[in-house]
């Protein structure tokens, strides 16, 4: 189209010829091909209309040529309780706000779970803490009034990390093992460690307690009667005391058997009345008196032996020896047997 220029200072005239060959420039209007062909304007509100979509509702297959920009809009729904459905092609996500939402769905009571990096997945609440490979207490253990057991025979470990410590009711216990043989001590501070156990065997003893802690023995005269039980059995050699009459019991049966050595004086009151004596050597009565109603009526033996003779009964007869010879007999009816010369009214 041929431009035509209309100065200011154009005449009316110069406005009327330039006009009209704008017009004719333009050709016929019946030649346009819009239906309305009554005015240009309207011809050209035609072209308008028809060249665009009034409502984008009208687009089967919108497409955005650029990002979408809602101002301070929002997307929204004008049908009732309708359903927004954000669906990406093939393998994409819908990533909102630089989060990439899982492509399908998970099971049943799944949650959704973010790996730190912006992906989000879904994954299977843990319902016990058997399920939960890595647990950690938000808070204090509470057992209430329950117990923390093991499997059969299971061992409970505790393991602190680092050099951490295992406190239990205040008390920081070591967190390395002691040698063998080792005891806990504690700083009287709540910290407990291995140390050796003291040697105690040479220290000395005090008290009723004389020597060494290796060969302690009980001071004499520290143990009197009544410390000793009644039914207690101690071994002769094991004292080094003497005993009197009072502390005797009256009804006391003692074996020969028990007594070692010689006994010196048995007095009327030295044996009770129901005492009874075994095969005590008469050598072992080397002084004082044993009253006779403290002896049986009779001696049960067949043989008394004085040293270098004996006397043996054998069938009523009494035979006298010296050196394991007879040298004589008496039989029942009183009549004497010698082996040697018979010496009458001699002098012994």
């Amino acid at each position: 189209m041929t431009q035509v220029t209309v100065n200011l200072t154009d005449t009316f005239e110069d406005w009327r010829v330039k006009t009209n060959q704008i017009c004719a420039n333009q050709g016929d209007m019946a030649t346009l091909t819009t239906t309305n062909k009554s005015s240009l304007v309207a011809a050209m509100n035609e072209v308008d209309a028809t060249s665009g979509l009034g409502n984008l509702v009208e687009d089967t297959s919108p497409e955005l040529g650029a990002n979408l920009d809602v101002l301070d809009k929002s997307i929204i729904t004008s049908t009732t309780n309708g359903n927004i459905t954000i669906t990406p092609d093939g393998t994409g996500s819908v990533v909102i706000d630089g989060l990439s939402h899982p492509q399908a769905d998970g099971t049943t009571g799944q949650f959704l779970k973010t790996d730190g990096a912006g992906q989000l997945s879904f994954a299977t609440v843990a319902t016990d803490v058997l399920g939960d490979t890595s647990p950690q207490l938000g808070g204090s253990l509470d057992v209430n009034g329950q117990s923390i057991v093991s499997v059969t025979n299971g061992n409970i470990t505790i393991t602190p990390d680092g050099s951490g410590k295992i406190v239990l009711d205040g008390m920081s216990w070591p967190n390395a093992l002691g040698s063998n043989g080792q005891v806990l001590q504690t700083n009287g501070s709540g910290v407990l460690s291995f140390t050796n156990q003291p040697d105690v065997s040479s220290s000395t003893v005090g008290g009723d307690i004389s020597g060494t802690v290796g060969a302690a023995q009980i001071v004499a005269g520290a143990i009197t009667n009544t410390e000793v039980d009644a039914s207690a059995a101690i071994a002769q050699s094991k004292l080094s005391l003497s005993i009197t009459d009072s502390e005797v019991n009256a009804s006391a049966a003692i074996a020969t058997s028990k007594i070692s050595g010689a006994v010196t004086s048995i007095t009327s009151h030295g044996l009770a009345s129901s005492a009874t004596t075994d095969t005590t050597n008469a050598t072992n009565i080397s002084s004082g008196t044993l009253n006779a109603a403290r002896l049986p009526a009779t001696i049960d033996t067949t043989t008394v032996d004085f040293g270098n003779w004996t006397i043996t009964e054998s069938g009523g007869v009494l035979y006298f020896a010296t050196s394991g010879t007879n040298k004589m007999k008496l039989d029942a009816s009183g009549n004497i047997t010698v082996v040697g010369n018979v010496t009458a009214y001699g002098t012994v």
